[in-house]
């Protein structure tokens, strides 16, 4: 049992270490961060307007992380924020055509990174890591419902 504990926090570790070589990939190549990559890609891929707490849940970030990546790229000329026509107190949020670009080239980068990472393991191997992460977030899942993470 010890030995399945340490493999695990292991993985965990490992996985942790995956996502900050993916965001100082980010930071090089494209100079945004990990969290401003994501929300730029979920509003280039909704391809429509969407409201901050929708954007919130969808990314799993906490609505202060959100509030800051939304300022930042706000301030960069990334994205725009609009008043709803349904309530005017409600906003929603969509790519600029820097953002656009932005997004594209970010979604292009990804790509060659992580396509580079599927050579280097095999695509088989990638497809079973993904699998046992799958069946690993359902059995905890499982284990403890009010634990669930968003797919």
């Amino acid at each position: 049992m010890r030995e399945t504990y340490s493999t695990i926090r292991h993985l965990l570790h490992l996985a942790t270490e995956l996502d900050r070589a993916c965001a100082l990939f980010l930071s090089t190549h494209i100079s945004i961060t990990h969290d401003e990559a994501r929300v730029l890609l979920e509003l280039g891929a909704a391809q429509q307007s969407l409201r901050p707490g929708a954007l919130a849940k969808q990314l799993n970030l906490q609505p202060s992380t959100l509030s800051r990546v939304l300022r930042n790229l706000e301030n960069r000329g990334f994205i725009e924020r609009h008043r709803t026509t349904e309530d005017a107190r409600s906003l929603s949020l969509s790519l600029t055509y820097l953002g656009a670009r932005t997004a594209k080239e970010t979604e292009q980068t990804l790509d060659r990174f992580f396509d580079g990472l599927g050579k280097h393991l095999g695509y088989d191997d990638l497809d079973g890591l993904l699998n046992a992460f799958q069946d690993a977030t359902d059995y905890l899942s499982s284990c403890c419902p009010s634990c669930e993470t968003p797919s």
